[in-house]
């Protein structure tokens, strides 16, 4: 492919063998609390879903964490950068920072998990930090690590066994720590995850694709649907016209869409009075994550495939 400085997505080979680096979630960070929904939006597209039965109703496909068609995440390793534009109506455009985020496969315990990292370098208010993982069979969410929780300065720290989930809690930097545990009524997957399913499995209209996930904001499990609208030429800010198909979620949120990386370019997400928060994508870097023979690579059974 081109180079992104020429205009299109960069895109670097890799091996089958990548170079994945452990990690372990963190203590601290930053994060902004406006810009959650973009986790995962790009980073877990590559999923595969197996064919099966069960979970269609009305043409809408419900999937749940366990559901037998969910097999394997195989998205490859990537870091990618995106603008972040306030777009109000009848004013100029305001810029609300770059948003960067990275993710890997990492092997903790014995258990393969993806590990996504999203950093926001805002324009105004905190910087903010937030990391989160899940499993790479189920997708299944494991733990979330959000910084500048509630744009206060504190963090929040979830960890989730299935159903049972246990918080630890800062509200401001200066404030006492909190713990508490609650049990969801369901298992749950991230916010972003449904592109994947409406991606492997080739959702179009008139059909539609229902999973849940945790609002953590709120303390809620949240049922989001995801509709194939229509094919669409973009005109993308760096990259150009760039035909994709326009996905649309129960919550006004709105993806540009593509089969291959980078998967997504546009996110839009409605804030009331017809303002809408838009998140396009600059560059998508798939890194070369090659491990020397010594410390030999973490892959999947799926990994790649």
């Amino acid at each position: 492919m081109r180079d992104a400085m020429n205009g299109a997505v960069a895109v670097v080979q890799f091996s089958r063998s990548p170079r994945l680096r452990p990690g372990q979630p963190m203590r601290g960070g930053c994060r902004w609390s406006s810009f959650a929904p973009l986790v995962f939006l790009v980073s877990i597209l590559g999923s595969r879903v197996a064919a099966g039965q069960s979970g269609v109703t009305n043409g809408v496909i419900e999937l749940r964490p366990g559901d037998p068609r969910i097999t394997c995440d195989v998205t490859v390793p990537h870091v990618s950068r995106w603008s972040m534009t306030r777009i109000v109506p009848g004013a100029l455009p305001v810029d609300l920072g770059v948003w960067l985020d990275r993710q890997e496969v990492v092997s903790i315990d014995g258990r393969t998990l993806r590990r996504f990292q999203s950093d926001v370098i805002g324009t105004t208010g905190r910087p903010r930090r937030d990391v989160v993982f899940w499993d790479q069979n189920t997708m299944e969410t494991v733990s979330a690590e959000l910084g500048n929780y509630n744009n206060s300065g504190g963090w929040a720290y979830f960890v989730y066994d299935h159903e049972h989930v246990s918080q630890v809690y800062r509200r401001d930097p200066f404030a006492e720590a909190f713990s508490e545990s609650r049990t969801l009524d369901t298992r749950v997957f991230e916010p972003g995850h449904g592109l994947v399913f409406a991606k492997i499995l080739d959702l179009r209209p008139p059909n539609q694709v229902r999973y849940p996930y945790h609002q953590r904001a709120t303390d809620e499990v949240i049922w989001v649907t995801l509709q194939a609208v229509r094919d669409e030429v973009l005109e993308t800010p760096k990259f150009g016209p760039i035909q994709t198909l326009l996905i649309e979620s129960s919550r006004g949120w709105r993806y540009w869409t593509v089969s291959d990386p980078p998967y997504v370019y546009r996110l839009d997400i409605p804030t009331g009075d017809g303002t809408i928060d838009r998140w396009d994508l600059l560059e998508y870097v798939v890194e070369n994550n090659k491990r020397d023979e010594s410390s030999p690579a973490i892959v999947p059974t799926c990994y790649n495939q």
